[in-house]
């Protein structure tokens, strides 16, 4: 199973934040085969995910060190079968499953 992480704050705060949480999620818990995050931003959800584990993407964690967002969907992987690992990690589906955990602007939840 993976390990996901959604965050809600009062106010905009640097993503960041959420990374000390992350790294231990990842050491300790049964992920660590990629790891992706979703926002809420002023046009919508906005995404990051690369096919590496979060330990190993310094790179693209700096990229991200101006986002700010009250809201955030963090996703740790882990294979369901540690037999069936695939080379593309990602969901295909990222944006839908973000879609129903992130509030849109109006602070309600999309259903469905």
């Amino acid at each position: 199973m993976c390990e996901l992480m959604v965050v809600r704050f009062d106010s905009p705060r640097g993503i960041g934040e959420l990374f000390p949480l992350a790294q231990s999620l990842e050491r300790y818990g049964v992920a660590g085969f990629g790891w992706g995050v979703a926002w809420l931003s002023g046009t919508g959800v906005t995404g990051y995910g690369p096919p590496v584990a979060f330990a190993d993407d310094r790179s693209g964690r700096r990229q991200l060190t101006d986002v700010k967002s009250k809201c955030y969907l963090l996703h740790l992987r882990r294979p369901s079968q540690l037999t069936t690992y695939p080379l593309r990690i990602r969901s295909p589906s990222w944006t839908r499953t973000t879609d129903l955990h992130l509030p849109t602007p109006d602070g309600s939840i999309r259903v469905g």
